[in-house]
């Protein structure tokens, strides 16, 4: 179990890694088209699009990497008072209502981007570029933090038992 869980923190962490890298790649192409578009007037066709699937695939493909490292927001006034057990035990009762909200939305969301793929869709506009591959990386997205969930699930149902956190192999607590 552990082993597993180990994968699916390091894959998360490593996709979340290599997202982040699209984060200077949008602020290079909006201050390309401030560029062409104020000091050249000739603004582009692309950037607008180019920005908004960047944007999309950070905000994805880094949920993962948010989970793992908790950095995700939540309103933790009283939260924050609980000891880890009493915290753990809200998780695991919480973990129900997000794995059937996750888990629902993948399935829709696989058939939306199962639909574009077989039209290889675009967006129909002046650019038009292909847009099922930001669907199915939705897909992905989803099936990476339901995954991520259920291994803090797992984790916070062992403290729960335990009441010690479970450790990883290399003997740090997850």
């Amino acid at each position: 179990m552990k082993t597993v869980l180990s994968f699916i923190d390091a894959f998360s962490t490593k996709l979340g890694k290599a997202v982040s890298i699209l984060s200077l790649l949008i602020a290079f192409i909006i201050g390309y088209e401030v560029m062409m578009r104020d000091f050249l007037n000739s603004p582009t066709t692309w950037v607008a699009e180019a920005t908004i699937f960047g944007c999309s695939l950070l905000y994805l493909l880094g949920g993962p990497w948010t989970m793992v490292t908790d950095n995700h927001v939540r309103v933790d006034v009283l939260y924050v008072r609980f000891k880890p057990r009493v915290r753990a035990l809200i998780d695991c009762l919480t973990y129900f209502a997000f794995s059937l909200y996750i888990v629902v939305m993948a399935i829709a969301t696989f058939r939306y981007a199962a639909q574009s793929i077989g039209l290889r869709e675009t967006t129909q506009s002046p650019w038009n570029p292909p847009i099922y591959p930001f669907k199915a990386a939705m897909f992905i997205a989803l099936t990476m933090i339901f995954l991520q969930g259920t291994a803090k699930f797992i984790r916070d149902l062992h403290l729960v038992v335990k009441g010690r956190p479970l450790r990883a192999l290399n003997g740090s607590v997850f």
